[in-house]
């Protein structure tokens, strides 16, 4: 059991394991809590702390094979990697405190236990727990343009999930339930991490990605929220006449005038392979995800989440909640 009162140096974390095994954190900063949170996750799950930061990179099948070629350039498609370095990069203080608390807890059990570090392991950064969680998001409206792709004229909806809240007067215990049944699958980055992490103005209670110091759904100390699938068709894809005529400077058509690519090439290592190589050519209103070259047309994605590089801090926000209204 936890106790009733928390250390008091800042300078300490102390985990307790329930008799589900279920970490509890404290201490008197919230830099100790995340060092705490990140020295728990790795004893618990480090290969998956590497393996989600692969995934959120677009590096996965360097160590795994060619079956995460599609994820793979999908997130070097939407740039995760430069996001993710430049919303680090541009975060206040405190949120770079969390990040680098969190990495240099995971490292601290690398070091006490090195054999535990996997060969295929990356050089885990703060930046990649942005990563991870944008990688987290980006599968919803990544999986609708996939799902417009796949079937072009008619999409079916991928994946649905459920959430309710019941009132106190409503329950026997007379405090209130919030159920999250957000219906992921049981591998890749989606497998959550459920902890209890009390720091000094972070109370976090419920499930994290596993290579993150943040809630990703449960509830502190005032407020609880819980994530759904089957909200708002936010992904769009276009289909626009191209002119590859000239290879090196490859253009589209809008609203009657042609507009130059911006072109880069993306490059993917596998695992007992050879390297992939995909060109990636970026419209003004978003990046294109197939081409029918046949008849000169570009598919291209559309989102407003790959431009968005907010989570971090919109979830820190969250957690310092009082209210629904904040």
């Amino acid at each position: 059991e936890p106790p009733q009162e928390e250390p008091a140096s800042g300078k300490q974390v102390t985990i307790y394991r329930d008799k589900w095994g279920v970490p509890h954190i404290y201490s008197d900063t919230d830099a100790g809590a995340a060092f705490g949170l990140g020295y728990a996750q790795a004893e618990d799950r480090l290969n998956d702390i590497y393996a989600n930061g692969r995934i959120a990179t677009g590096t996965a099948a360097e160590a795994f094979g060619e079956g995460e070629l599609r994820t793979d350039f999908a997130m070097r498609l939407v740039q995760n990697t430069e996001m993710a370095q430049q919303s680090y990069e541009s975060a206040p203080d405190y949120l770079k405190e969390l990040a680098d608390s969190f990495v240099a807890g995971v490292n601290a059990y690398v070091t006490q236990y090195p054999d535990k570090k996997p060969e295929w392991a990356i050089d885990f950064q703060p930046w990649h727990c942005s990563a991870i969680g944008r990688a987290m998001i980006m599968k919803w409206p990544l999986g609708t343009v996939f799902g417009d792709l796949d079937n072009r004229k008619k999409h079916e909806p991928v994946g649905r999930s459920n959430e309710w809240a019941i009132a106190p007067k409503r329950t026997a215990t007379g405090g209130a339930i919030l159920l999250t049944d957000p219906h992921v699958g049981w591998d890749g980055i989606q497998v959550f991490y459920e902890a209890r992490v009390h720091g000094d103005k972070l109370h976090m209670n419920g499930f994290f990605l596993v290579g993150s110091p943040l809630l990703g759904f449960g509830h502190s100390n005032h407020v609880g929220w819980a994530p759904t699938t089957g909200g708002p068709d936010t992904s769009d894809v276009f289909e626009v006449n191209v002119d590859m005529s000239n290879l090196l400077k490859p253009k589209y058509e809008l609203d009657g005038q042609w507009h130059e690519f911006k072109v880069s090439q993306m490059k993917v290592a596998v695992k007992g392979g050879d390297t992939k190589m995909q060109p990636r050519l970026e419209a003004d209103f978003g990046v294109v995800f197939d081409m029918d070259m046949e008849n000169k047309i570009a598919y291209v994605g559309a989102s407003p989440y790959f431009s968005d590089a907010g989570l971090f801090e919109q979830t820190y926000r969250m957690l310092l909640a009082k209210n629904t209204d904040e």
